[in-house]
């Protein structure tokens, strides 16, 4: 049998030290198996199917270890329950090379390892359940400034996007805002960063009605420019190497890759269709249509409140001459109201559709799925479109996940806050927990800030000060004013006589007050002061922290419970 070869055998591009499963193919390729091992094991147990093959790799051609047929045949396993293609293969002619005894070692062991980085296993303790639902769905923006498009990329007709972490204050503010990617780098991210930090939203609450924050909202800004579209080919051209890199197991490309999928989706995701029957991908370009649909009776033509927009897509394919055959409906209002008027409206515009006749700029043209979309706004424009079907691909946010299986801290952070969020997915804060720990240990500071947070004000099972100190820590000596201010907070008032430090505590809230002057700053100044004994300051500064409370219209009534307490 043929000696094993990993997954992929070349790095295709240089890639962050911090990305477990990279580091492991620098070190294989360096020949250092040692490293190579403890690198593609901590990738193989969050799951990640290339690290778990290439473990199986190594183990089969006994590189850094002697050759063990048991452990390559369990390792090959886990990796085609995860999806690997070529796993099953190895792994049935690994059984073939073994004897009996060695068959049910080997069979076991598969067992074991099924049972903790196999698929369901995985979908119990780690992969989030993927939801389509809102960005953030407890920020809520009151007021938005748009950016303004760079002349040089108008000029040359340059379109991107830009993803976008930042915090939202207790007061509704933007903080700390960061791009973390750019498709492309360079162009956009001064026009990104300007707008979004004039951005508002409604204050924050937490469980209790209390004033909060929210840690690590995600937003993605898309420069399109009307007229232009968006080119197939260009857009092939610009996915096709992450595809490959992404496909090969590289967590840095995944994690561009997931960016992108995003921005295609925000852009014309819509194409997406599943095929039916003899239908298949890769139509070509149609000549405009110059007759476009009639709008359907009954539709307001004024100004209403009965709809913002309403919008069909359909999928479709053409015979020879152009004529549209299966004509299908893939969404379209009033689906689930079962809404008999919209429903009227969606019969209308069928028969339209298939008494058209399309024109092909070949005449071998024609072949493959097609997708129109015809959308009706409010203020009774309408607007339609027909264009070659896009396949459905991995969403952004499996992506995503796959770079953090890969053990991209970055992008741990983002499915760990996602998770305690409920951004596009369930929340599961066990889960949410587990990513940020990773990404934390890994010196990503947006992680070690929150982890620190969670475990501070987290429920029963959660709340624990001792580690929360630690990871505040690790954060605050990255520069991290938020987690100096929290670190300040558990020094001060922390039960354990073990965790407390009044005089650090103060030295840490006197550092951030001079840049930050916050309630909540003023109110953790307070708590120093007092912890060391000084009733008169802590009055002084929770007296601060009220006038700044009332002036941004928060609820004073815990301050001036505090102040009576004194």
């Amino acid at each position: 049998m043929r000696r094993w070869l990993l997954s992929t055998s070349l790095l295709l591009a240089a890639s962050p030290a911090f990305a477990d499963f990279n580091d492991g193919l620098k070190a294989y390729l360096a020949k250092d198996y040692p490293k190579a091992l403890a690198e593609f094991q901590a990738a193989a147990q969050l799951g990640h199917p290339n690290a778990q093959f290439d473990l199986g790799a190594m183990y089969f051609n006994g590189e850094g270890m002697s050759k063990n047929l048991v452990e390559a045949y369990a390792w090959f396993s886990v990796a085609a329950d995860n999806g690997f293609a070529g796993a099953d293969n190895a792994k049935t002619q690994v059984l073939e090379r073994l004897t009996q005894p060695q068959r049910q070692a080997a069979l076991d062991l598969a067992h074991h390892r099924l049972a903790k980085a196999g698929h369901q296993a995985l979908v119990q303790s780690l992969l989030p359940e993927i939801r389509i639902t809102t960005d953030a769905p407890d920020a809520k923006p009151v007021a938005r400034v748009d950016p303004i498009y760079p002349i040089s990329a108008a000029r040359k007709g340059l379109m991107g996007f830009n993803k976008v972490i930042f915090d939202i204050n207790e007061a509704g503010g933007v903080e700390n805002a960061r791009v973390f990617e750019a498709v492309p780098q360079g162009l956009f991210e001064e026009a990104t960063l300007k707008a979004i930090r004039q951005w508002r939203y409604a204050p924050p609450k937490d469980k209790d009605g209390k004033p909060s924050r929210i840690q690590g909202t995600t937003v993605s800004l898309d420069y399109e420019l009307a007229g232009y579209g968006i080119n197939d080919q260009s857009f092939e051209k610009l996915t096709q190497p992450l595809e490959q890199k992404a496909n090969a197991g590289d967590p840095a490309a995944q994690f561009q890759l997931a960016g992108v999928l995003e921005w295609q989706n925000s852009i014309d995701g819509w194409r997406s269709a599943q095929t039916q029957g003899e239908e298949h991908y890769g139509a070509t370009a149609l000549l405009p249509y110059s007759r476009r649909l009639a709008r359907p009776q009954g539709i307001p033509k004024v100004s209403s409140h009965y709809f913002k927009t309403l919008s069909w897509i359909f999928a479709f394919r053409l015979d020879k001459e152009g004529v549209p055959q299966d004509l299908r409906l893939v969404t379209g209002p009033g689906e689930e109201k079962k809404d008999a008027q919209q429903a009227s409206w969606t019969t209308a515009l069928t028969a339209q559709i298939t008494k058209r006749h399309y024109r092909f700029k070949h005449p071998n043209d024609g072949q493959g799925l097609y997708v129109l979309k015809y959308q009706v706004f409010n203020n009774s424009d309408e607007e339609e479109s027909t264009l070659p079907a896009l396949a459905p691909k991995l969403s952004a946010k499996e992506m995503m996940v796959k770079a953090a299986q890969g053990g991209l801290a970055l992008a741990q952070y983002q499915v760990g806050s996602d998770l305690l969020y409920g951004r596009s997915c369930v929340v599961d804060r066990r889960k949410g927990l587990d990513w940020l720990t990773y990404a934390a240990q890994q010196g990503q500071v947006e992680a070690q800030e929150l982890l620190g947070m969670e475990l501070v004000k987290g429920g029963e099972t959660e709340r624990d000060w001792a580690k929360a100190k630690v990871w505040l820590e690790k954060a605050a000596a990255q520069g991290s004013w938020l987690a100096k201010r929290e670190l300040a907070r558990v020094l001060a008032t922390a039960d354990a006589a073990s965790l407390r430090d009044p005089d650090r505590a103060l030295a840490l809230a006197q550092e951030v007050i001079k840049d930050h002057e916050d309630p909540n700053s003023y109110g953790v100044l307070a708590d120093a002061w007092q912890a060391k004994g000084d009733k008169k300051k802590a009055r002084h500064y929770l007296k601060e922290a009220l006038d700044e409370a009332d002036d941004r219209g928060w609820d004073i009534g815990p301050y001036q419970a505090r102040l009576k307490s004194l």
